[in-house]
């Protein structure tokens, strides 16, 4: 079992009470895994990624968020790498994404996109997508159960 996968345990355990609850880390907490993240998402994060924050639902429906910066660059890739395609994305939230929490702010974020794919075992990617004029691309991924 990996540092990362035990940390998540144990966090998971401590922060939530008979194992549901709902858990934020910021970046300035603890580095992340790229390539672990990812998995857990179900997409694949460009190397130069940085994660604004996580969050963690466990219960019934669970759920892996996250907050990414992207470079520009990395957006046509990122995005041919999900079940996702680039023309599905439409405009604004449309209660793909939930609400504002902390770092989670996708009803803030300017022109932000949308869009959603079904994936195997009962469950969603959800990803929302703004394009700041600063040469990266904040991207809010969700995958849940259904």
């Amino acid at each position: 079992m990996s540092l990362f996968r035990l940390t998540s345990i144990l966090f998971a355990l401590a922060a939530a009470p008979g194992c549901q609850g709902k858990r934020q880390e910021a970046m300035t907490h603890r580095p992340y895994d790229i390539v672990e993240l990812g998995r857990e998402l179900n997409v694949t994060l460009p190397p130069n990624t940085r994660v604004i924050g996580v969050e963690r639902e466990n219960g019934m429906d669970d759920l892996v968020g996250a907050k990414v910066e992207i470079p520009d660059s990395d957006w046509p890739s990122f995005i041919a790498s999900t079940p996702i395609k680039a023309n599905s994305f439409r405009p604004g939230e449309r209660g793909l994404l939930g609400e504002d929490h902390g770092f989670w702010d996708p009803n803030q974020a300017p022109g932000l996109r949308t869009a959603q794919a079904t994936l195997p075992g009962v469950r969603a990617l959800n990803i929302g997508v703004c394009t700041p004029s600063n040469g990266f691309v904040v991207l809010y991924i969700v995958n849940h159960g259904t």
